[in-house]
């Protein structure tokens, strides 16, 4: 794969809006948020456990320094019309049980019935897969950064070079074939979704 550099002068902003964005965290955010409301509506997650990752990964964007209002805005029309205040120290103690929950091995049988998270024995736990999701879509977006800032500096790489150092990241400790396999799997609707913000498309 090689670097086209013609481009509009929409997409060119476009990309440099995206390369050099100091709102990148909420940016993801919001993405990870409107793919957990599709699947909610598709019925492959229960709404408990959508509310709750919601609640997470907002509480969680506060104790990294943003604003209340910043991430209220990052959630979809339906969820940020209507808000009210909740002291912090209550979200916190909500939510240190359901990180144990989350990540414990032997969940609760009981727990499990009442917030319907584990879904057919038969599947995967939406829990597990959501997690696997959010591991395989970061990792397709740090591919995404580095081939368009690649085509602003008007130098080419392939998807060997880029998943090359992806898995190289010490920080993420992945093997290239599971980056690899991250790329194929999610590449076609990222580049749907990096094209209706106005990126030039990651196929080409």
């Amino acid at each position: 794969m090689t670097n086209n550099t013609n481009f509009s002068q929409e997409q060119l902003e476009a990309l440099m809006k995206f390369v050099t964005n100091p709102n990148s965290e909420l940016d993801t955010l919001a993405d990870y948020i409107r793919k957990l409301e599709q699947l909610k509506k598709d019925r492959k997650l229960p709404t408990a456990y959508v509310a709750f990752e919601i609640l997470e990964n907002v509480f969680g964007g506060l104790e990294k320094g943003h604003s209340a209002e910043k991430l209220i805005e990052q959630l979809p029309a339906e969820l940020s019309n209507n808000v009210i205040p909740i002291p912090a120290a209550v979200i916190g103690a909500l939510l240190n049980g359901w990180v144990k929950y989350k990540n414990s091995e032997i969940h609760d049988r009981d727990m499990d019935k009442s917030f319907g998270l584990l879904g057919k024995e038969a599947q995967r736990p939406p829990i597990s897969n959501m997690k696997q999701l959010s591991k395989e879509l970061n990792l397709v977006r740090q591919i995404v950064e580095l081939i368009y800032k690649a085509k602003l500096d008007g130098k080419a790489i392939t998807l060997f070079e880029a998943f090359n150092l992806v898995s190289e990241n010490k920080e993420i400790n992945v093997s290239y074939e599971t980056v690899r396999k991250a790329w194929y799997k999610h590449r076609e609707t990222m580049n749907n979704d990096l094209v209706a913000k106005g990126l030039p498309s990651i196929l080409v």
